[in-house]
């Protein structure tokens, strides 16, 4: 800029700048401005401080708007050009900017390419608390818990171990590591206000009523130093009991107030124990249990009814309470009337407390599109709706064999094989274990190379199989080049190098074919995992075949020596166990809704879900001349 051009103007100031009382500063432009030790804003400052300072001023302007997208652009922009730490400390408040108006990802992105080896610890924590914001929000807690160790949430500050604290006890909790979470809440509660300290107790209390009864007792067993956990470990205990006596359960409480009468405990958490004993109080006298007895499904039907019965007496004789005594069983054949909720009716008007039943698919569906279903119902199949739309206390339980599949990649994942192929029938049972395991394994960041669908009549397996492990290739890369040099040569094909593992998704007979295969082209050393229908008892030898094959069953089977005496029990295991679960459900079933335990049934270890879906975690297991041998779980 130049003045020359203006001498009146010049004039005009000076005149006025001479006035008593009148002073002007002539203003320069930006270029021209000096900086010297009378800028106070700058002083001692190198030029990259300044760059700092007047990002982080502007980004908490934006930010005292709640433009964070806006605040979070500047930082970014200048965090490129510092050095480090200073860049990954500016790239940390933009990923916080980030967040806060919610674009996750991006601020995910921003996350990952921090360098934790240039922060100090303090940093580094809060970089993991931003990160685990992020896992939160997608639902992956176990991913929350371990970016938040305890030893790295020692070394923060007051207000770094508050969040990172909420965060980890949330994360333990959703991945049902109550005892964790609640020794979490309790280490956080010195951090708190008021409000906080109310909610943080609020948050204690779900997890009381959340936490297993059985690992309670296994904790209590042990010593427990913390006088505030061993208090609620007890309350646990006390709010979900093995047996129901109001009497006795009050007394309880009062006693446990009297030993603990330091203990701030909310007005509210006696009602909500009355509410559950009077929930849990349920010990039905009659049951009707719908069952095809005649016909197609006959022995099928014959076999669940068994274990049910057997189970009842087994309960006798282990466990002979007068409720167990007085239990009445009547029988219904669904094949007798078309009409399953005419067959349901009538057990209802003879006077029955709960239903177990029906079995086939047809008829779940047709009951429960029935509404109101008065009497409080088990079915022994799934209805074709994922979630449960009935009227009335409806619970779903069965072999449901997507389990299987979600817990197959859920396995993948844990032994770190996160890339495979997969191989399932070409049917609709085939295509919806496919979709289960694709759902679980993605969510779970595994990668699917390549899914392959076998016509299980018409199939050529060895092509098939060639062609999944890119087999066919090799050969012809072997062939071309034989052809170019035109002699022959040493071969031996190797299978695709993207993979870790693979899956297989077949019936027994299908997998004694198609495994051997496997093994015989070169992936003998690649880990091959299927669902429990590669298992058919009294078929071991010819079940050897499958010798080194991982798969998922049901405990009776697995970890039985021996089934029972019955042939129809040797030839459907799984429904005989099937019916001694549905057993032992009907006294613990209102428990396993509300506690989110677990029931260690003969046919998994059995929890029930928010739409009373009930869902079996199975045990693991490896084929060993022809039978499964359990695997060590950990």
């Amino acid at each position: 800029m130049c003045y020359k051009k203006y001498p009146i103007i010049i004039l005009i100031v000076l005149f006025l700048s001479g006035c008593a009382g009148f002073q002007l500063q002539i203003l320069k432009p930006v270029d021209e401005i000096k900086l010297d030790d009378t800028d106070n804003r700058t002083d001692n400052l190198t030029p990259d401080e300044i760059k700092l300072d007047d990002a982080y001023n502007s980004a908490n302007n934006l930010a005292s708007e709640a433009r964070y997208l806006q605040a979070s652009e500047v930082l970014s922009g200048t965090a490129a050009s510092l050095p480090s730490p200073d860049k990954e400390k500016m790239q940390l408040e933009s990923a916080r900017m980030l967040i806060k108006s919610q674009h996750l990802l991006n601020a995910h992105r921003q996350l990952i390419e921090i360098d934790e080896q240039v922060l100090e610890t303090q940093a580094v924590l809060d970089k993991r608390i931003l990160t685990a914001i992020f896992y939160r929000q997608i639902k992956q807690p176990e991913k929350v818990v371990a970016l938040l160790p305890e030893d790295l949430i020692d070394e923060g500050d007051d207000a770094l171990k508050k969040e990172a604290l909420m965060l980890r006890s949330d994360g333990l909790k959703n991945t049902h590591r109550y005892i964790e979470s609640l020794t979490t809440r309790i280490n956080l509660k010195k951090f708190l206000d008021e409000d906080e300290y109310a909610e943080n107790t609020d948050e204690i209390w779900q997890v009381v009523v959340a936490v297993d009864p059985n690992d309670v007792r296994t904790q209590l067993e042990k010593e427990v130093d913390n006088r505030e956990l061993k208090a609620w470990l007890e309350l646990a205990l006390i709010a979900t009991p093995l047996e129901i006596d109001a009497t006795r359960l009050e007394q309880d409480y009062e006693h446990w107030l009297s030993k603990y009468d330091t203990l701030e405990v909310p007005n509210y958490v006696y009602e909500e124990l009355l509410e559950r004993w009077a929930h849990f109080d349920f010990h039905p006298e009659k049951i009707a249990l719908i069952l095809p007895l005649t016909g197609d499904y006959a022995n099928i039907g014959r076999t669940i009814r068994d274990g049910f019965l057997d189970a009842q007496k087994a309960s006798q004789t282990t466990s002979p309470t007068t409720a167990q005594k007085e239990i009445q069983i009547n029988i219904y054949d669904s094949n007798q009337d078309p009409n399953i909720v005419a067959i349901y009716q009538q057990a209802a008007d003879q006077g029955a407390d709960m239903v177990i039943g029906p079995l086939l698919k047809n008829n779940t569906n047709a009951l429960l599109s029935h509404s109101p279903l008065t009497t409080p119902i088990i079915t022994l199949n799934y209805a074709m709706d994922d979630t449960n739309t009935a009227d009335g206390e409806v619970f779903q339980f069965g072999l449901y064999p997507e389990d299987e599949a979600g817990q197959i990649a859920e396995k993948l994942m844990d032994e770190e094989y996160n890339s495979v192929v997969v191989m399932a029938a070409d049917n609709e049972w085939g295509e919806r274990m496919v979709r289960r395991f694709s759902e679980t394994y993605r969510q779970l960041e595994g990668t699917i190379q390549d899914v392959y669908y076998y016509d299980a009549e018409f199939d050529d397996y060895a092509s098939s199989v060639q062609s999944l492990f890119h087999l066919d290739r090799s050969i012809q890369r072997h062939a071309d080049i034989e052809q170019v040099i035109r002699r022959k040569l040493e071969f031996k094909p190797r299978i695709r190098d993207d993979i870790n593992a693979a899956v297989l998704f077949a019936n027994y007979q299908t997998a004694t074919l198609i495994y051997p295969l496997m093994k015989f082209y070169y992936a003998d050393e690649l880990p091959v995992y299927a669902s429990s229908h590669a298992y058919e008892p009294g078929k071991e030898k010819l079940l050897r075949e499958l010798d080194g094959l991982i798969y998922n069953d049901i405990p009776f089977i697995v970890n039985s020596e021996r089934y029972a005496d019955s042939e129809e029990v040797k030839e459907f295991p799984r429904l005989y166990a099937l019916g001694k679960d549905a057993y032992r459900l009907i006294n613990t079933i209102r428990r396993l809704a509300i506690s989110n335990a677990e029931l260690d049934g003969a046919t998994g270890y059995i929890s029930v879900d928010k739409d009373r879906r009930l869902h079996r975690r199975l045990v693991w297991a490896k084929f060993n001349k022809g039978k499964p041998v359990a695997l060590v779980q950990e």
